[in-house]
C-alpha cells in the first residue's frame, strides 16, 4: 500500500507528473516518463529528494549490493524496476508515463552516491 508521495515536482497536480511513492514494505514506486518496458526517467532532483527522505527515516539502510537499477543520464535518472507489482498496477499513469517498483535501498544507495560524487 502506498503511503505518500516522497518527492514530486512543485507544481504537480493529481499525480500526473514524475513522483516517488512510498515507502511500503521496504519498496518505493517511481513514476516517470516511459523509456522502455520496466524503465522510467525522472528528474534527478526528485529522486535525490526521495533518497534523502528515505535515508532520514532510516529506510534503505544498509544499502544493498548488486547491479544498479538507477543510472544518471544528463539531468535525469533512469530507474529500472518491476512494472508488474500490485502497487504499480493499482496506479493510473498519464500517457507517456509509467511506474516501476524497486527497493528503497537502491534509491538511497545510487541516487545519493551520484549526488555526492558530483
Amino acid at each position: 500500500m502506498i503511503t505518500r508521495a516522497l518527492a514530486t515536482t512543485p507544481d504537480c497536480r493529481n499525480g500526473n507528473c514524475p513522483t516517488v511513492w512510498g515507502p511500503f514494505g521496504g519498496s518505493v514506486i517511481v513514476q516517470g516518463y516511459a523509456v522502455r518496458p520496466g524503465t522510467v526517467a525522472v528528474p534527478a532532483e526528485i529522486l535525490e529528494r526521495a533518497a534523502q527522505a528515505l535515508r532520514a527515516e532510516g529506510h534503505g539502510i544498509p544499502a544493498q549490493r548488486g547491479a544498479s537499477a538507477v543510472t544518471r543520464v544528463g539531468l535525469n535518472f533512469e530507474v529500472t524496476g518491476d512494472p508488474t507489482t500490485p502497487g504499480v498496477l493499482a496506479l493510473t499513469f498519464p500517457p507517456g508515463e509509467a511506474g516501476v517498483e524497486l527497493p528503497g535501498a537502491v534509491i538511497v544507495r545510487d541516487a545519493l552516491a551520484t549526488e555526492e560524487a558530483a
